[in-house]
């Protein structure tokens, strides 16, 4: 989370949706703090660490790819960044490391992009956003849903893939197909509440007293309730399968061999060229039917809590979503 150059809202990432995922109210907090400035309003527990960045550089995949390559310098403002990261897919790159990809209101790094030679539309390129750092699979997810909708701002359409990597090499590719439609209501659920947020109103702190650097004010004003606030309606269950560890959900299936991905043609880039940033972003579509409620409401919405029954109990907690059938199939342990 960052303050926005038009200095209204903040832009987000896929750390954010994590956070707002795991806890609302931590993420609640966080987002008044950013606002409000330091020293407004309550104080983060003594010695926490204010949040950082899950996505570290990945300058070294450099020596291991084959092709024409661009890494995005971190150091960088965000601006830079968004803008180097735009010319270098423009110009068709094969791949682009430490890429910045950002669309109305949104803003995040992404660790690879890799171009799908069978994917270009009418001459223009299009990418695979890739995961190559060891993040658990359900919160890879969100990082590589997210970058396929930035990226289907910038193109106009989503990627088809969505790769799980550990360095240069595949693990996993998952069908965007089957995973965009769950993550956009979990991201229209996100974006309701925060066209809705209230300095004043906070989620009710009882129900995400686990997770974040605000434990002791969770439970300061946790003590004026007697119970938590019952909810309205429960999560969609798209949002529960979208963000469980396994999920009972399209997930994981390997959607064709990794050896048989196409491996990018070289391309002869001579010079990146200059090209102009977006327009002023349009707004997110609005959800017809927002839904009410707490975003824990249901169980196994929880990322963390969901990975700690898992290893507790060493099976997959599945929750079953009416979008698409249960497979038989599980994620192996994270590495």
């Amino acid at each position: 989370m960052m303050p926005s150059s038009a200095g209204q809202t903040p832009l987000y990432d896929a750390d954010d949706l994590l956070l707002y995922a795991s806890s609302p109210f931590a993420f609640w907090m966080e987002r008044r703090r950013l606002q409000a400035g330091p020293g407004q309003g309550p104080e983060p527990d003594p010695g926490a660490a204010p949040p950082v960045s899950s996505v570290f550089s990945q300058a070294e995949l450099r020596e291991q790819l084959e092709g024409s390559v661009v890494v995005i310098e971190r150091g960088q403002p965000e601006p830079q960044r968004r803008q180097a990261t735009l010319q270098a897919l423009r110009a068709g790159i094969d791949w682009v490391i430490d890429g910045q990809l950002a669309d109305r209101g949104f803003s995040m790094p992404c660790n690879l992009l890799r171009r799908d030679s069978e994917g270009a539309s009418e001459g223009q390129p299009r990418y695979l956003p890739c995961v190559t750092q060891p993040l658990a699979r359900a919160e890879a997810r969100v990082h590589l849903c997210l970058a396929a909708e930035l990226l289907a701002g910038i193109f106009g359409e989503p990627p088809g893939q969505l790769l799980l990597m550990r360095g240069s090499q595949l693990q996993q590719a998952w069908l965007t197909a089957e995973w965009l439609p769950l993550f956009q209501g979990f991201l229209r659920r996100f974006l309701a509440d925060q066209a809705a947020f209230d300095p004043a109103s906070p989620p009710d702190p009882t129900r995400s007293l686990s997770y974040g650097r605000w434990h002791e004010e969770a439970r300061r004003q946790a003590q004026g309730r007697s119970e938590a606030s019952p909810s309205e309606e429960p999560v969609a269950a798209a949002v529960v399968a979208l963000t469980s560890e396994s999920g009972g959900d399209p997930d994981p299936q390997v959607t064709q061999d990794p050896q048989d991905l196409p491996v990018p043609q070289v391309s002869e880039v001579s010079e990146v060229p200059e090209v102009s940033l977006p327009a002023s972003p349009v707004p997110w579509p609005a959800a017809a039917n927002p839904v009410k409620g707490h975003p824990l409401d249901t169980p196994g919405f929880n990322i963390l809590e969901t990975r700690s029954r898992q290893r507790d109990k060493g099976q997959p907690a599945r929750t079953a979503s009416p979008l698409s059938p249960v497979l038989n199939t599980r994620d192996s342990a994270d590495d």
